[in-house]
């Protein structure tokens, strides 16, 4: 596998437009279809009434593995969304979508796309995406005309600057890529990623803040995953005014059975530039395989 450093472009747009229309190309993501992920091309979009709006998308599918441009799988849609301010503190947003996803002139995959946020006031927000695949190149017997995919809710709890609570549950598709085996970082994510999962945000002073986050995936015992991380930082340090942050980290289950501890001191320079290093000490046992890994790193 090639170990040479690569460059992933997530976003990059031309954009022009008013109040009543926008037109952008490049590579995309627009905001009231982001489930649907990034693609290589155009997006338009206008304004229909006071809360309306309407869109045609159509593009190329970045290559999985390395996000390079390619030509092979196409996609394209339609969507409508609502917006409105139904009352003083109550905010909603939905966008119902029609996607397809082409391989060359062959039907890869086409469903309904639905999305749906609410935020009341500064204290409670709920996001929501779901998928529903639709057989219309008859790829399997047995598949529901319409079947729920990639769904992800979650909510989140704010009551005040020095507390917050979020939790939700992803059962989004996972796409893995040649290096995930090698990537120790990308193992632990992934194990934080899918099922059911919560975050804990404790900040007691303006200088030092709490994080605790966990997950549980509850599936077929092969692919059930545990995982528990636990991170502090300190800002504002005296001398350097830089900010000290420390994590300890355990997985368990389907990717990586990991413990980990790593810590890293930066500082901002200006708006710009940010200068750090971190340290980080970890031990991991691949489940099913004689795998065993103890390993240290140092960044910068």
């Amino acid at each position: 596998i090639d170990r040479q450093p690569s460059v992933r472009l997530y976003d990059l747009e031309f954009r022009v437009g008013s109040d009543r229309y926008a037109a952008a190309v490049g590579r995309l993501n627009p905001p009231s279809i982001s489930g649907v992920g990034e693609f290589d091309g155009m997006h338009v979009s206008g304004r229909i009434g006071r809360n309306t709006h309407t869109g045609i998308f159509a593009g190329f599918q970045p290559e999985a593995r390395g996000s390079a441009f390619q030509t092979r799988i196409r996609r394209a849609g339609l969507y409508a969304s609502y917006a409105a301010d139904l009352s003083q503190p109550l905010t909603q947003r939905a966008t119902v979508a029609f996607v397809g996803e082409y391989d060359r002139s062959a039907i890869g995959r086409e469903y309904l796309y639905l999305q749906y946020n609410a935020r009341w006031g500064r204290t409670f927000s709920i996001y929501q995406q779901a998928e529903g695949d639709l057989d219309r190149s008859n790829h399997s017997e047995t598949m529901a005309p319409v079947q729920l995919s990639n769904a992800l809710i979650g909510f989140r709890y704010y009551p005040s600057r020095m507390f917050s609570f979020s939790a939700g549950y992803d059962a989004r598709r996972f796409v893995p890529a040649l290096t995930d085996d090698l990537d120790l970082d990308l193992q632990i994510d992934r194990a934080f990623r899918q099922g059911l999962r919560a975050d804990l945000r404790f900040r007691p002073w303006r200088t030092v803040s709490l994080y605790v986050r966990g997950n549980l995936r509850l599936r077929d015992s092969e692919r059930a995953t545990k995982a528990i991380s636990g991170n502090m930082s300190l800002t504002r340090l005296p001398l350097t005014g830089g900010t000290l942050r420390s994590r300890l980290t355990y997985t368990t289950g389907a990717y990586a059975n990991t413990k980990g501890l790593s810590a890293g001191l930066g500082r901002s320079i200006g708006r710009l530039l940010y200068v750090g290093a971190d340290w980080g000490r970890y031990t991991t046992n691949r489940p099913q395989s004689e795998y065993r890994d103890v390993r240290s790193r140092l960044s910068a």
